[in-house]
């Protein structure tokens, strides 16, 4: 799935029936990419970049962190189909009205680079620790991939706030209330 958004989050340009927009067109069509929006890097580089990705079906958002290479890797770039590499990001939430990204936690998130769908050009926020903020382009495939996947971009669970993690802290509740609730064997 990560994968398949990956291919529609790339700029495309749809080919024009009128012949004097061909030209054009096939310009796009033929036009460099950014290699900074599907190139998977081997390092973590010294500025700051983001990472789109899905986790349990919901895109989510972070910040490049670490980078655990499988053995024997040696090119700059990890494969889109590498399920050992692992990736560690900050996962953050999203303020799509104001382009800023937060971190919610400072615990990392491990990924792979399979579940990665793009990159996303960030910067940091000088007087905001942790903070960046995306380009226009980012965000406007951030909100494109929420629009394919059938979600609203602002409402969109917190980066963390996932099925799976929220049912783990309501397990923990729970067990902490029966502990409270059950008598202790004191001697």
């Amino acid at each position: 799935m990560a994968q398949q958004l990956s291919a529609l989050a790339l700029p495309t340009e749809e080919l024009s029936s009128n012949l004097a927009d061909s030209g054009l067109a096939l310009g796009a069509l033929f036009a460099e990419v950014d290699e900074a929006l599907y190139l998977i890097p081997a390092v973590v580089p010294q500025e700051p970049i983001g990472i789109m990705f899905l986790c349990e079906g919901a895109l989510m958002f972070g910040i490049l962190e670490q980078i655990n290479l499988k053995p024997g890797w040696g090119a700059a770039f990890l494969h889109r189909h590498d399920t050992q590499s692992g990736l560690a990001v900050k996962l953050c939430s999203l303020d799509v009205k104001i382009h800023l990204a937060t971190p919610t936690s400072s615990n990392l998130h491990w990924l792979t680079a399979s579940d990665i769908v793009c990159m996303a050009s960030v910067r940091q926020v000088d007087d905001v620790e942790g903070c960046v903020v995306l380009d226009t382009d980012s965000l406007e495939r951030w909100c494109k991939l929420h629009t394919l996947l059938g979600q609203e971009p602002s409402s969109t669970p917190v980066a963390g706030q996932t099925k799976a993690s929220n049912k783990s802290k309501k397990n923990a509740r729970k067990k902490k209330r029966q502990s409270k609730a059950s008598p202790s064997n004191s001697a």
